[in-house]
């Protein structure tokens, strides 16, 4: 199935200015969940999948661009950011009923594209093959 026919704005989110930073989030979210930063005791709810995107708002600058969104502060472009990724299908909260909190996860979709961001992210390790 297409990955746009349930979700039209999927790649939305991976254009304008500050699509880097955007990248750069769901690249940490992904690292936080599956690679090498992933803690077993951890449990990422939305208050930790905010703070991992402040984290990347901290090494990167915001750029204003000509929407009608006005932030105060850095907290409110990652809630922003988040939610984004949410209405575009790349992440989900789930109720942990245990906890009694929603946790973070990707989506389907959002995870296989997660990881293909991940992998291209990471230059020493991508692996190749030469065809002769």
């Amino acid at each position: 199935m297409l990955t746009t026919q349930n979700n039209p704005d999927f790649f939305n989110v991976l254009t304008g200015a500050n699509a880097h930073i955007v990248e750069s989030s769901i690249i940490r979210l992904y690292s936080s969940l599956y690679g090498n930063d992933f803690i077993v005791d951890e449990v990422i709810g939305r208050k930790k999948a905010r703070d991992i995107i402040y984290s990347v708002l901290q090494e990167n600058p915001w750029q204003n661009d000509n929407s009608d969104t006005n932030f105060d502060n850095e907290k409110d472009k990652a809630s922003y950011i988040l939610r984004r990724l949410k209405d575009c299908g790349w992440i989900d909260f789930i109720m942990d009923r245990a906890l009694l909190i929603k946790t973070f996860n990707f989506t389907k979709n959002g995870k296989k594209f997660a990881q293909t961001l991940y992998a291209a992210s990471d230059e020493e390790n991508i692996s190749t093959r030469q065809r002769n």
